[in-house]
């Protein structure tokens, strides 16, 4: 495999644990904030806010990948990642539900963007023999990164007693390094195509 496909992985691997540790810390402290009865509604609203995103945006993400680089895409969407973890400080510590539910949505909907660059991406770093082995790669990273993402608010709010600041921090730290890894990427042009970008258009 060409060298830059690590830098993808370890891009989107830094996505997926952020989503998932932010998923699980906006539970939390919605939790403590709305009481301990509000827990399955609270759950059940996160669980939408997380899916819906990726059904309304990811058709036309697919459409701006087509258009514009995968690279520059992948770029936007990890500044976008860092600046939306940013104003989770304020909404985590507002002691207000809506704040958290909207830049979780925020998140989500900037990972609907990531999504359809990252795996249109692959065939541009990687040789065609070793496509099927870059795929399983990004697979295994992503689903370790959701194991791990979901571990880490539990382990540092519920069991250490810590601030849910600290685990912004952690996803603040991983959104930089995936920002910089997307920089190592290899440059890839633009296909250029000219297609609506819409969510009802295949």
């Amino acid at each position: 495999m060409k060298n830059t496909f690590k830098w993808l992985n370890l891009s989107q691997f830094t996505g997926a644990f952020n989503d998932n540790a932010f998923k699980m810390t906006a539970i939390i402290v919605l939790a403590k904030l709305l009481g301990q009865d509000g827990l399955p509604r609270i759950i059940a609203i996160c669980s939408a806010l997380f899916v819906i995103p990726f059904l309304l945006f990811s058709n036309a993400a697919g459409t701006l990948a087509d258009r514009f680089s995968k690279r520059d895409i992948i770029i936007a969407s990890k500044w976008m990642e860092i600046a939306l973890l940013a104003l989770s400080v304020p909404a985590l510590l507002c002691g207000v539900a809506w704040p958290i539910y909207t830049l979780l949505f925020l998140l989500c909907a900037q990972s609907a963007l990531f999504g359809p660059a990252k795996r249109g991406i692959v065939p541009e770093l990687v040789e065609a023999e070793n496509l099927s082995r870059a795929n399983g790669f990004l697979t295994a990273a992503t689903y370790t990164a959701i194991i791990l993402g979901t571990a880490l608010p539990s382990l540092l709010i519920g069991y250490m007693g810590l601030s849910p600041i600290y685990v912004v921090g952690v996803c603040a730290a991983l959104a930089g390094a995936g920002a910089f890894a997307s920089y190592r990427m290899a440059k890839v042009p633009a296909y250029g195509k000219r297609e609506s970008a819409s969510p009802w258009i295949i």
